[in-house]
């Protein structure tokens, strides 16, 4: 799908810089968002996704309160970026652990600046 992802559906504004592409007022280019609830809500349990990727500027958290029951039952794999706002650093992974108790949660830091850090959720243990 090329589409957006977010809490609402619609078209939005987007901004395409080099560092930090978004929705924003002042955006020139127009992009169609699904709303994340609304999306998983109309697929076929084989048509579910088993991986899901969010590094969207900030509104991580809000996409997965929308899909909360989904992550509940389908327990997708997930990496999902949590320094945006420095709350997701901590509020991210205790979310998903609320939603889905039997993942474990590993966070990396991809680059050697300050950006980049990645909670990954699994069910399945990497741990040697």
């Amino acid at each position: 799908f090329n589409k957006g992802l977010g809490k609402r559906g619609g078209q939005f504004n987007f901004r395409n810089d080099d560092a930090g592409s978004r929705i924003s007022d002042g955006g020139s280019e127009i992009i169609d968002v699904l709303a994340a609830g609304e999306f998983v809500s109309t697929l076929k349990n084989d048509e579910m996704p088993d991986f899901i990727k969010l590094d969207i500027e900030g509104a991580e958290m809000d996409v997965i309160d929308s899909l909360d029951m989904y992550i509940a039952r389908y327990k997708p794999d997930l990496a999902i970026s949590i320094y945006h706002k420095l709350e997701d650093l901590w509020s991210i992974p205790l979310k998903l652990k609320l939603f889905c108790p039997e993942y474990h949660i590993y966070i990396r830091h991809q680059s050697n600046y300050y950006t980049e850090t990645v909670c990954y959720a699994t069910i399945y243990s990497v741990d040697k």
